[in-house]
């Protein structure tokens, strides 16, 4: 268990694909991805103009911020 957590401390989200990244903020829910790692997936899919609507719907769910730049 231990190295799956090591690996989900490091996620390169430049490397993954906007459905991994979507998939992992989703399918984690945010409550399970650390806010610092959430904010860098969010931000990723921000730049890449994926799932925007699909993160306005989390964020109304969750509360989170969402920014948009």
């Amino acid at each position: 268990m231990q190295n799956q957590d090591a690996t989900q401390e490091n996620i390169d989200v430049k490397n993954l694909c906007s459905r991994k990244l979507w998939e992992l903020i989703n399918i984690n829910s945010p409550s399970r991805v650390k806010s610092y790692q959430f904010k860098l997936i969010e931000n990723e899919l921000v730049a890449r103009r994926h799932y925007l609507q699909e993160l306005e719907t989390l964020k109304s769910e969750s509360y989170l911020p969402i920014s948009h730049h």
